[in-house]
């Protein structure tokens, strides 16, 4: 038995067979796609991650770049990963 932090490690013990796990859609790989399948776990709560920024000032023009970028990926991605969704308003 041992007690595992870390999406990416759990991930790949159960992909390398070591056992069982509840991970998020986003852990699988498109490589491993067709031999693995996603199952939908009622009643989860989604994940939630966050961009944090100071209230007080104003971010920088590479902090705004990079939120901008960031929105795009994830709004991209979304399409690809049925358990990302992007952000809302």
């Amino acid at each position: 038995m041992a007690e595992i932090d870390g999406v990416h490690l759990t991930a790949s013990l159960v992909f390398d067979g070591m056992g069982p796990s509840i991970l998020p859609a986003t852990s699988l790989p498109a490589y491993i796609k067709e031999q693995w399948r996603l199952v939908h776990v009622a009643g989860l709560p989604l994940r939630r991650v966050g961009l944090a920024h100071q209230r007080r000032s104003y971010p920088s023009a590479p902090a705004r770049a990079m939120r901008e970028v960031l929105s795009e990926v994830v709004a991209a991605g979304a399409e690809l990963h049925p358990g990302l969704h992007p952000p809302t308003a």
